[in-house]
């Protein structure tokens, strides 16, 4: 299956949705979804509107049961879901639209602020605590899924791989950033509280550093050989966050 031109996918987003939201920018595509800007006119504000267009692929199931998992969660750090459904073949969700850059964008012109890493650490830290609270293990989450707003909070928007969507992922599927997911996620574990921490430190050593962690944790590149002004006691906190067995992690957000 061949990806849509994204005046398709515009044309019919609006066509099934432009009722109630209108349609502006698209953000973010793939095979099977795309990510627009949109403005509800009812409550007349900006939203977040993610659509998938097929109804026969595999990723249908999956993209509701992500919009699922989602919808349990009600934190300032993870996307909320204001609404979602099915109109003729198009399914929807639409959430809050957060005004910033991707980690990962901001990284490109550099390792973040040390108070910037503090504030991250804190929403990022709030945010799997809160999952873990509903049932929810994140399992992976890339600089790209975070979005930083103007202020330098983040927030969590894609919870594609988590513990929540296992049953509809369609077999086969290789996910991206491997390196931000726990060493038993990667091996095909569920993931438990201990692997997200993995996960929260991976995303922090690559604000702090500008570098991915390495797959293989004998690899593993101090923060401080890096970045010789990161804290000691940011270092041992990442450090000990990305060891390799779940155990020696610590155990809880």
């Amino acid at each position: 299956m061949t990806t849509p031109a994204p005046l398709s996918y515009y044309e019919r987003a609006t066509a099934a949705l432009g009722h109630r939201y209108r349609i502006g920018t698209l953000v973010a595509s793939s095979r099977e979804r795309g990510l627009f800007v949109a403005y509800d006119s009812i409550l007349r504000r900006r939203v977040s509107l993610r659509v998938n267009f097929f109804p026969d692929d595999t990723s249908r199931a999956w993209f509701l049961r992500e919009a699922e998992a989602l919808g349990q969660l009600d934190h300032p750090a993870v996307r909320h879901v204001y609404d979602a459904g099915i109109i003729g073949d198009i399914a929807f969700r639409v959430g809050n639209w957060v005004e910033g850059e991707s980690l990962a964008e901001a990284v490109q012109r550099g390792p973040r602020a040390i108070p910037a890493i503090h504030l991250l650490a804190r929403d990022l830290i709030g945010a799997l605590e809160h999952a873990h609270v509903h049932g929810i293990i994140i399992r992976r989450i890339v600089p790209a899924s975070i979005v930083l707003s103007l202020a330098g909070h983040g927030t969590v928007t894609d919870l594609r791989y988590c513990n929540w969507t296992l049953p509809v992922i369609p077999p086969g599927d290789r996910p991206s950033g491997l390196q931000f997911m726990a060493p038993e996620v990667r091996d095909g574990s569920a993931g438990d509280p201990a692997s997200d921490i993995y996960t929260a430190g991976a995303v922090l050593y690559f604000a702090l550093t500008g570098q991915e962690p390495s797959l293989d944790p004998g690899a593993l590149r101090p923060p401080r050989e890096l970045r010789a002004v990161t804290p000691q006691t940011v270092e041992r906190i990442i450090c000990r966050a990305l060891q390799p067995s779940p155990d020696d992690r610590y155990l809880t957000a």
